[in-house]
């Protein structure tokens, strides 16, 4: 909807069903819909675009929001934070772990959980090949990241398994950590730290709406782990996450690795969609008012000029004298 949101630019929907009807909002209609496997629509589409070019305006648009991302990653990383670490920081290094098991052969896997850690995991870590990263897209599977991996280590056990979440996911399903735990699966939950269902506030402060029943307890990450027989791992240093992951993959038991995240700079803009919103909201209001009125005055106006019309004329008598 922030790319197009005018409507103006071509959409194309490919998918092995129709867009659902909830899903069609302005902005995010397709133009056409394509319904294919994936691999073979993709394939078709390439083909039939052959020698075609995009419009400038999505190549300018394109470029910039590709130059903003590598900006503010390279500035992320270059000020990780203190305490409360940039969430783009810690894609960074979760690449990095990936990366090296990658360099010895292995072959990798993250589950992506719902929240505001879905955004930054889909936006900042670079994908290395197909398959890699697996997410729930628009289905509110709040806690599906450590059940999945939980699955997938038991499917292929020499798969290196990795979870991505926020604390609040992970108290959605945390139960299943016990179920690594006994199995002695060596998967890591990444756990992004903010005390918080932090979309939900997020979508509570575009509105303008003060945030309401979404603060979470604090979690102690290392006794929780504990008790349901797995390591526990909390950071205190962004260079920290690279190597704990990669201990973590090595270990024969679950390992809970809590990040504390600063998400400051998504509810700051947040904030500014609902500050927009609420003048938008104002000025749709003083428009209704003046529309009312409007109306109403021309209401009045026709009563006056019927009732002069239905009136009945009145003429002076002349009287004759003599």
């Amino acid at each position: 909807r922030n790319f197009n949101p005018d409507g103006k630019i071509k959409m194309v929907h490919l998918s092995n069903q129709k867009l659902p009807a909830a899903h069609r909002i302005k902005g995010m209609t397709p133009s056409v819909e394509v319904t294919a496997e994936l691999g073979a629509g993709l394939k078709a589409i390439s083909a039939g675009l052959k020698g075609h070019r995009a419009p400038r305006q999505v190549l300018d648009k394109t470029r910039l929001v590709r130059n903003l991302h590598d900006a503010d990653l390279k500035a992320a990383v270059a000020n990780p934070g203190s305490g409360r670490f940039k969430p783009q920081s810690v894609m960074n290094e979760l690449r990095k772990a990936l990366d090296q098991g990658a360099s010895k052969g292995e072959k990798a896997m993250v589950f992506g959980d719902v929240g505001l850690n879905k955004g930054y995991l889909t936006q900042w870590l670079k994908v290395a090949r197909p398959g890699e990263v697996m997410v729930h897209n628009g289905m509110s599977t709040l806690g599906i990241a450590l059940p999945q991996a939980v699955g997938a280590k038991l499917a292929n056990p020499r798969l290196k398994v990795v979870s991505v979440s926020g604390d609040g996911g992970l108290m959605m399903n945390v139960q299943e950590v016990a179920t690594a735990a006994r199995e002695k699966l060596p998967l890591v939950s990444l756990v992004l730290m903010d005390q918080s269902l932090g979309l939900i506030q997020n979508h509570q402060r575009r509105n303008a709406l003060k945030p309401s029943g979404v603060d979470l307890p604090a979690l102690n990450i290392k006794a929780l782990a504990r008790g349901l027989g797995a390591r526990g791992v909390v950071i205190k240093d962004a260079r920290q996450i690279a190597p704990a992951v990669r201990k973590a993959l090595a270990a024969n038991k679950p390992t809970i690795i809590g990040i504390p995240v600063d998400y400051a700079e998504a509810h700051a803009r947040a904030d500014k969609m609902g500050q927009a919103a609420t003048k938008k909201a104002a000025a749709k209001k003083t428009t209704a008012k003046k529309t009312t009125a409007n109306k109403t005055t021309a209401k009045k106006v026709q009563v006056r000029q019927a009732s002069a019309k239905k009136a009945p004329v009145r003429t002076k008598s002349r009287v004759r004298t003599s």
